[in-house]
């Protein structure tokens, strides 16, 4: 229980990182958001979960095979570093971006947070509601376009903008929209209290419209997608179909209502048909081709060529002055095609236990599920982040927890919220 307790405080430190940024932009907003979050609330909590780890982590709990798979990909990585033309880069990077070994070291040690927080699934919940209820607190002073706002969220050396938040620009701002909605939406489904459900629904509001607004199409993309394979998900298992129905008509009525005072939506399905249609166009030329996706085009062809030239060991993590915006496409450029391999077996081995035991986990570990799902996607159009991953690679983890073989016994959130 102790482990749990500490790797509980390790994840609210975490969580509550883009507080402490407006916190500071109170106070400071000359200073880049990198260094402040990176040391205080991504760095402490990751020394902490590794030594909490290293103390009581019991490897004989855990299904193995993701597990063994997630170390090989580590140890592939620091390798990859090691034979680099940039080494030091590599293993310790620079801001704002910093996507070096030792960040990686850091998801590994959210991954850990989340498996040994997974044995108290209240803990679990109540750390997801406030993940939520801080990013609808975000939204509300977001879609207050004043000065207070700016005052909140403006730092000078990043430019921010209102609809992204304390983030470093909108496209961060969504994918950690995009793990708040999903899990906003299981609350709606699961939780008991009425009460609750109405706050909680007031919430799905609130983000939905700062999702439409912040206009990053990925993210957008992958709740509505997340949402749809959530009904699919009911069908299949002959579970209840009306609430993640529900959920997933919301999620579309309060788009079709937004058409009133944005176009984001129509305007972003408009252009990408359009990204489609010249994609498959044989007649369109590089140029054309390489704009589609907001110019993403151009840099998902950029980084399989870098992906061609060092097909075994890439570039090793940050070896390379360019971001793909696509975590696969970096990731294969960062650690080549094994790389790349180790990565999605990881994944996919991670999945195909949890489907095997769909009837058996928690309501919780399946919400956590359809949110890594949903940074997944995301992850398509966007990249890894140091200050918005934890989030994803904590809920990740959760999910890994879902596939402890020895359970713990008389857990009363095992089979509701």
């Amino acid at each position: 229980m102790e482990k749990t307790n500490w790797s509980v405080g390790c994840a609210l430190i975490v969580i509550l990182a883009p507080l402490a940024e407006i916190i500071l932009n109170l106070t400071d907003t000359q200073s880049y958001i990198s260094y402040r979050v990176w040391i205080m609330f991504l760095f402490i909590p990751a020394v902490f979960g590794l030594l909490i780890a290293i103390k009581d982590f019991s490897f004989k709990k855990v299904y193995k095979p993701p597990f063994i798979m997630l170390l090989i990909f580590g140890a592939w990585s620091i390798f990859c570093a090691a034979i680099s033309d940039t080494p030091f880069m590599c293993f310790f990077g620079f801001v704002p971006m910093s996507d070096c070994v030792s960040v990686y070291l850091s998801y590994f040690a959210m991954i850990l947070i989340g498996i040994m927080m997974s044995e108290s699934k209240k803990s679990v919940i109540i750390l997801s509601k406030v993940y939520v209820i801080l990013a609808s607190i975000f939204a509300i002073f977001s879609l207050i376009d004043n000065g207070i706002t700016y005052q909140l969220f403006a730092n000078e050396a990043t430019n921010c903008f209102h609809y992204q938040g304390p983030f470093y620009n909108t496209n961060h701002c969504g994918y950690y929209l995009t793990i708040a909605l999903i899990l906003c939406g299981y609350m709606i489904e699961y939780l008991e209290s009425k009460r609750e459900k109405i706050v909680y629904a007031i919430c799905f509001v609130l983000l939905t419209n700062m999702l439409i607004l912040n206009n990053t199409m990925g993210s957008y993309l992958a709740v509505l997608l997340t949402f749809f394979f959530a009904v699919i998900w009911s069908f299949i298992n002959r579970e209840n179909k009306v609430k993640p129905a529900s959920i997933f008509l919301a999620f579309i009525v309060l788009s079709a209502i937004s058409l009133i005072y944005t176009s984001n939506v129509i305007d972003n399905f408009t252009s990408m048909f359009s990204d489609v249609s010249t994609v498959i166009d044989s007649s369109a030329d590089i140029e054309e081709v390489a704009s589609v996706g907001s110019a993403r085009g151009g840099l998902w062809k950029l980084a399989l060529q870098a992906i061609k030239i060092s097909p075994i060991v890439g570039f090793g993590p940050q070896g390379i002055g360019f971001s793909a915006h696509n975590m696969y496409l970096q990731i294969g450029m960062y650690t080549g095609i094994p790389g790349l391999a180790m990565y999605l077996a990881f994944l996919v081995l991670g999945v195909i236990r949890l489907i095997k035991l769909r009837k058996e986990i928690s309501p919780i570990t399946r919400a956590c599920a359809f949110a890594v799902v949903g940074y997944l996607i995301s992850g398509f159009f966007g990249l890894t982040v140091f200050y918005t991953a934890p989030y994803f690679y904590i809920v990740l983890g959760v999910c890994l927890g879902g596939c402890i073989i020895e359970r713990p016994q008389g857990d009363d959130a095992l089979r509701s919220f």
